[in-house]
């Protein structure tokens, strides 16, 4: 990492040689698309030689490093692609098939499913504001912990329990229904 921060295009080569299997594998595993794959491990060393500096070795190994880049570029990319899949057409040419399944759902699914859909709202509505606010970005707007504390200013710690006290508390007022001998 020394020659990496004085600029050695070798050190980084160097680098790359031995790692890079691990920080492609780690994408692909997340990924499942090989361009997508390369394209990450691409912009992880890419970050490597612009910030280099910004390794610290107290907090773990440079291979500990490398993976958490790429685990987050990863998951970035995910998401992205997953709102982009949002976005597409509400209802696309061809797609009469789609509606079709639903017809046949009978009436105590679609009960079911209503019941289920009101107590999340009401689960929902018993958060606190700051609880609500941090599942909202996360969950609706499919924003990362680092994306939610660039935009509300928060420190990511903060947000992260925020965000799992959200979850834990959501858990309490939603039970799920119990069997016939007591047991979920």
């Amino acid at each position: 990492m020394a020659g990496i921060v004085r600029r050695d295009p070798q050190a980084l080569a160097g680098l790359h040689d031995l790692t890079l299997a691990r920080v492609y594998g780690l994408a692909l595993r997340i990924l499942k698309r090989p361009e997508d794959a390369e394209e990450v491990a691409g912009d992880v060393f890419l970050q490597v030689w612009e910030k280099g500096a910004d390794y610290q070795p107290g907090r773990g190994s440079v291979l500990a490093w490398l993976s958490t880049m790429a685990w987050s570029r990863a998951v970035d990319r995910v998401r992205r692609q997953r709102h982009r899949l949002r976005e597409q057409e509400l209802h696309p040419d061809g797609a009469d098939d789609a509606y079709l399944c639903s017809e046949d759902a009978a009436a105590d699914q679609i009960l079911d499913a209503w019941m289920s859909a009101e107590a999340i709202r009401s689960a929902f509505g018993q958060l606190s504001a700051g609880q609500r606010r941090m599942l909202e970005l996360a969950y609706f707007e499919d924003l990362s912990h680092p994306e939610i504390a660039q935009r509300t200013g928060m420190a990511l710690g903060t947000v992260k329990s925020r965000i799992r006290r959200g979850l834990a508390a959501l858990r309490t007022v939603i039970k799920p229904e119990e069997t016939i001998d007591g047991r979920p």
